[in-house]
């Protein structure tokens, strides 16, 4: 039986893995660094102080880990409390369509209530009708009250073209998904 509980150090191999099929599967076949990934996912599975490290929830059958769920907090000066923000969400090929990714949600919705957590929040691919509708069916809902602005470069390397802004800010159509609970 699929059991769901926080992820630790001896989940890091399994989480790199699973995170590296992540970004080929839904990246158009982007190779992520191991090295890079196993980084990012130790940050939020070791010892190490650092602020604000993503938070990591798995499911484990037999002895192996085959889902994983990744939050990222966000602090909120204003209301004194988290927001959340799901990096990753990631089933195994084989052990899909079984209801694991909901399972790890609620998982999470629970720690949200423990913790007092403000607002859970993801974005989703806009082409990506299927997720969206498992994102509603969770409780989630467009919120266009913000437009997601970033700087740098897109997942596949790319820089980002400021001149799109324009762009977006005309567009009705929102990215971000959020969760508010009261607190």
């Amino acid at each position: 039986a699929a059991r769901v509980r926080r992820g630790e150090v001896g989940d890091v191999e399994a989480i790199v893995e699973l995170t590296c099929e992540l970004a080929s599967e839904t990246e158009n076949g982007l190779r992520l660094e191991a090295e890079r990934v196993r980084s990012g996912a130790m940050a939020g599975l070791g010892e190490d102080p650092v602020k604000l490290k993503p938070r990591y929830w798995v499911v484990e059958e037999a002895g192996q880990v085959v889902a994983f769920l990744a939050i990222s907090p966000e602090w909120s000066d204003w209301w004194a409390t988290e927001y959340w923000w799901v990096i990753s969400v990631f089933v195994a090929r084989s052990h899909r369509r079984r209801g694991l990714a909901r399972t790890l949600f609620l998982a999470v919705f629970e720690a949200v209530d423990r913790e007092r957590v403000q607002t859970v929040n993801l974005r989703v691919e806009r082409a990506n009708a299927a997720a969206s509708r498992f994102y509603e069916s969770l409780g989630f809902a467009v919120d266009d009250s913000h437009l997601v602005m970033s700087r740098g470069r897109r997942p596949d390397g790319r820089r980002l073209d400021p001149s799109a802004a324009k762009l977006a800010a005309s567009s009705p159509r929102s990215t971000s998904f959020g969760v508010g609970l009261l607190v």
